[in-house]
């Protein structure tokens, strides 16, 4: 567990209360959650904001985009009167409001790697001394290149071949084979 400075609580800080002032012009339907949490994440990781840090701003972010009470009673009356749910309204707003973690939670461990996962990936060693990390980028870089079709040239090579066995044979034994 690294030191958490004093510029970097600034910052997450920061990061939070201009994506809470923002989260009022989002949209805040259930299609839109996993964006509004991918906005705010993204910025703390291009920030280089820590793991433990992300965290709490995770979980306070969480706890900021769940809809008031006015506005869950108003859509849990427009479902209740289409028929749309039967749940009663704590259910209601319970089974809302962990959709909306479970959205935030995995879009923030999809960026944030827990740390006792990338310590155990960063010492295991994959292939002969490298770690994990080190065989990924020399994977990338193999990948990189262009994947040949050597189809048509054996095709040709294997012509060619037969051709100048043909040649030689009629060189050697002076008879035509054709």
């Amino acid at each position: 567990m690294s030191k958490i400075t004093t510029s970097q609580r600034r910052t997450a800080k920061l990061i939070l209360d201009r994506w809470k002032a923002d989260l009022t012009q989002m949209n805040r339907s259930f299609d839109s959650v996993a964006d509004n949490f991918d906005d705010l994440v993204s910025n703390m990781y291009l920030a280089e904001v820590p793991f433990e840090l992300a965290e709490e701003n995770i979980n306070a972010a969480i706890l900021e985009h769940y809809p008031s009470t006015q506005i869950a009673k108003m859509v849990w009356k427009n479902a209740k009167s289409k028929k749309q749910t039967d749940l009663d309204f704590s259910a209601y707003i319970n089974e809302w409001k962990e959709a909306i973690s479970k959205e935030g939670k995995r879009v923030f461990y999809g960026r944030y790697k827990l740390l006792s996962d990338k310590t155990v990936k960063e010492n295991t060693k994959t292939s002969g001394s490298m770690s994990q990390k080190e065989y990924r980028a020399q994977r990338r870089y193999a990948e990189s290149f262009p994947v040949l079709d050597t189809s048509k040239i054996e095709v040709k090579i294997k012509d060619k071949i037969e051709e100048m066995e043909n040649d030689f044979m009629t060189a050697v034994t002076g008879e035509n084979d054709e």
